[in-house]
Formats: C-alpha cells, sequence, structure tokens
C-alpha cells in the first residue's frame, strides 16, 4: 500500500507578502490575518525542532545499531530496540511536514512502507544484492523492515540471526538511508526553504497554507484508513479482517505510534512548540476569520480521538493486532469516530481558508 503525497511544486510560490497582514480569498473577502506569523511560529518551533530531533534520535539509532552489530547479545538488542522505537516515535511526529523539502524522492512516507515484504527482505540479505533507492524495494526498507528485523522471533533467535554478516550490513544500510533522508530534509528546511515557507502567502495549491492543509488531510485520513481502517476490514465487503497489516506488527507497537501520529497532528493545529508552549495555529486562523465554532468543533473531535485510541490500549496489552482478531467492531468504532473529523478538516476547514484539496486518497468515504 504505498502512501505517495503527490503535490505541487514548491517552486511554484506566489509573490512575497507586503508588510500588510490582509489576505485576500478566492471570493474577493479581505481577511485581517498575519499568515507569515503562523509560518514563522510552524517552521522554527514546531517543524524544524522535530526534525533535529529525529535526526538526533535516528543519529542514536545508527549507534545502537553498530554497538549491537558488534556484539550481538540479548542486552544490545534490548537497547537497540529502545533506540528504535525512540525514533519510529518520532518519526510520526514529522510525516505530517512531508511538502517541501520533504516531497518527491524525499517524501519520509516511503520510509514506512507497510505491511513489509518478507520475502524480499530475506532475498536481500542472503544475496546481498540490493539497491534499497530502487522502487522496487519500497517495502523492504525503512523502519517497518526494521520492525520485522528486531522482533520476527523471540530475542535469542534474533541475536543468534544476526551472526550472518550480510543481516548485520543490510540493518546497517536500512538506518543509513533513513538518516540520509532526514538529514537532507532538516538540513533543506534550516538553510533555505524555511524562508521560502514563511513568505509564501495566499491560499493557492502551491502556497505553504496550500501545502499544510493538504498534508494535515493527508496524514489524518494515513490514521484512519491505513493504522486503523484496513487492519480492521472496514473496507472489506466480506468482513474480513487483516491484522497483520498493521503497522509495527512484529513488535506490537501500532497504537504508541498512532497516539503520536495524532498527537503530531493536534501540534500542528495548535502550533505547539517542542516545549509544550502554544503559539500561531491553524486554530488561530479559523478563529481570526471567524470561525470560532469550526475551531471548537475540531479540537472537540481531536479529544475523542485520543480517548477512543486510549480506549484501545486498555485490551489485549495495548497489541492492536490482537484486539482486531478478538474485537475487530471495537477497532472499526474507532475507525468510525476517526471518520466523523474528516467532514470537518477535509471540506468546512479548507472551504473557510479557501484551500483546495489536491491529493487522491482512494478512500470513497
Amino acid at each position: 500500500m504505498e502512501k505517495i503525497f503527490y503535490i505541487l511544486s514548491a517552486s511554484l510560490l506566489l509573490f512575497l507578502a507586503s508588510c500588510s497582514s490582509d489576505e485576500t480569498t478566492d471570493d474577493g473577502t479581505t481577511i485581517n490575518y498575519d499568515q507569515s506569523a503562523l509560518f514563522k511560529n510552524l517552521s522554527e518551533n514546531v517543524i524544524q525542532p522535530r526534525y533535529q530531533t529525529l535526526s538526533t534520535d535516528i543519529t542514536s539509532l545508527e549507534t545502537a545499531v553498530n554497538t549491537f552489530n558488534t556484539t550481538p547479545n540479548t542486552d544490545n538488542l534490548a537497547t537497540l530496540k529502545e533506540a528504535y522505537l525512540k525514533a519510529y516515535k518520532q518519526f510520526q511526529y514529522c510525516v505530517v511536514f512531508d511538502f517541501g523539502p520533504a516531497a518527491g524522492s524525499n517524501n519520509l512516507n516511503r520510509l514506512n512502507i507497510y505491511p513489509v515484504d518478507e520475502d524480499l527482505v530475506e532475498n536481500n540479505i542472503s544475496t546481498n544484492d540490493y539497491n534499497l533507492g530502487s522502487a522496487s524495494q519500497i517495502d523492504a526498507k525503512g523502519f517497518p523492515a526494521i520492525d520485522y528485523l528486531l522482533y520476527k522471533e523471540d530475542a535469542t533467535s534474533i541475536v543468534e540471526a544476526f551472526a550472518s554478516e550480510n543481516r548485520k550490513t543490510y540493518l546497517s544500510a536500512i538506518v543509513t538511508e533513513i538518516k540520509d533522508q532526514v538529514n537532507e530534509v532538516k538540513e533543506e528546511w534550516s538553510s533555505t526553504y524555511s524562508s521560502e515557507f514563511i513568505a509564501n502567502t495566499g491560499s493557492s495549491a502551491g502556497s505553504s497554507l496550500g501545502f499544510l492543509v493538504n498534508q494535515f488531510n493527508y496524514t489524518l485520513e494515513d490514521v484512519k484508513n491505513f493504522k486503523i481502517g484496513i487492519p480492521a476490514g472496514s473496507r472489506s465487503s466480506l468482513g474480513s479482517t487483516f491484522p497483520e497489516k498493521v503497522e509495527a506488527y512484529y513488535s506490537g507497537n501500532s497504537l504508541i505510534l498512532a497516539k503520536a501520529n495524532l498527537q503530531s497532528l493536534k501540534e500542528l493545529y495548535l502550533g505547539v512548540s517542542t516545549d509544550g508552549t502554544e503559539g500561531e495555529g491553524l486554530d488561530d486562523y479559523l478563529k481570526a476569520i471567524g470561525s470560532t465554532d469550526l475551531d471548537s468543533d475540531i479540537q472537540t473531535k481531536f479529544t475523542a480521538l485520543e480517548e477512543a485510541l486510549e480506549g484501545l490500549e486498555t485490551k489485549n496489552n495495548g497489541v492492536l493486532s490482537e484486539i482486531i482478531e478478538s474485537e475487530s467492531s471495537t477497532v472499526i468504532d474507532v475507525f468510525d469516530t476517526f471518520t466523523s473529523i474528516i467532514p470537518l478538516t477535509k471540506s468546512e476547514m479548507p472551504s473557510v481558508l479557501s484551500v483546495s484539496i489536491t491529493y487522491q486518497d482512494g478512500d470513497g468515504d
């Protein structure tokens, strides 16, 4: 299930904003709101710090991989798993920023295609002949491949398997690709793209607002469909479930990652910095143009989504695949809760902000 977000090139910039804080919608309505203040807060206090944290966490992951590869034992494996989960959680905080430097070949979703192709991974290891940059390798790399390599068997068996030099090499190659891609995106944000992002006002498909609203909704629907709905059988006319299609299937960390992804969406919406300070966010934009009720409704839905995921964590030790196997209807209820926010964020919010939704989700709901 390749989840690649197609967006217009960031090179299609609008004319730079003047000192005025007035913006004009497509119907000619003047909005007295300073978009650049919103973009400045998001760039400097929300987006770049989260990329920096992800870069740091991946460096720690790389260190843990090197230590484990040098001395494969259960203690080093446990340390590696901790570093892996920390990096994977932080990754969830950055995929909502998959535009600009993260568009095209740097799209972070390419590092999180699941379920992983087990046979392809094992073939790559046995032959030691692969190019992770090839499109044919998209479901044999990234975080899902690491999840498979570290959790597919018990700890003792994993340690024994890593007596293979090819397996060590493959794990290192996967982490190196993740590190290089994340660092490239991080560096472009800090060197050139931040100023472009802040100046790119307006509401067209190529504007910063257009990028934000589209990727916000794309990520929200990704959580709804790929993390929750499809594994629970929401789109199956025969009522079948697919617990093996959850994110992080082998480690059982699916709900932990889904909660982190949802938290990232909420913090983007509210403009919350890494230290918890709430600055300019999409909520402030809505209130500035008189859509206070819409903002209130969206925030109420976020609370309901958080409570729904927390409710799942109380079942089957919080392992989503096992919850689906034992009571899929409960997971479908959570899917329905996610579905209820979509009209607000994908229809009403873009409408009042004069933003067009340009991606295709193929969801049909």
